[in-house]
């Protein structure tokens, strides 16, 4: 994974199969604003992009991202996704993914979700054994982010 506060390149060349993940944390008053443009220059590449976003207190993310398919990449398959998580009611985001394809034969998508957890709320009603407790809210943002995050909650 790619942590894209980490990251000061906002174009990408996509020239082989594969799978790329980036992810992003947001803590306080982080502010993320960018433009991200991922290019498929060749013909007969499949390849999946995600992009994770965990979003904390006041943070902000706000992200662009286009999925550009050049003349003569025949026979692709790709996929542009973006999913935020916001963990606090003032944390926000706003996603825009989009395709640009200049080739006709082509397999291309795109989509995007924000998401908000509400902390200790019971998910069957009245059924406290599933409640969203600190434990299954740290194995959710693993599992979210796909890293070992070491995060610090509130009693």
């Amino acid at each position: 994974m790619i942590d894209l506060d980490k990251q000061k390149t906002n174009t990408y060349t996509i020239a082989k199969s594969g799978k790329t993940e980036f992810f992003y944390v947001g803590r306080n008053n982080d502010q993320f604003k960018r433009k991200l443009s991922f290019t498929l220059p060749k013909p007969e590449i499949d390849h999946r992009i995600e992009i994770k976003a965990v979003l904390w207190d006041q943070s902000v993310f706000d992200l662009e991202a286009v999925l550009v398919v050049k003349k003569g990449a025949k026979n692709t398959d790709s996929y542009l996704k973006i999913d935020c998580l916001l963990m606090s009611e003032r944390s926000r985001a706003r996603v825009i993914p989009s395709l640009e394809i200049m080739e006709d034969a082509v397999k291309s998508g795109h989509g995007a979700t924000v998401s908000t957890v509400i902390f200790a709320q019971p998910w069957p009603v009245n059924n406290t054994s599933r409640r969203l407790d600190n434990r299954r809210l740290s194995g959710l943002i693993y599992n979210v982010t796909n890293l070992s995050l070491k995060l610090e909650f509130k009693s």
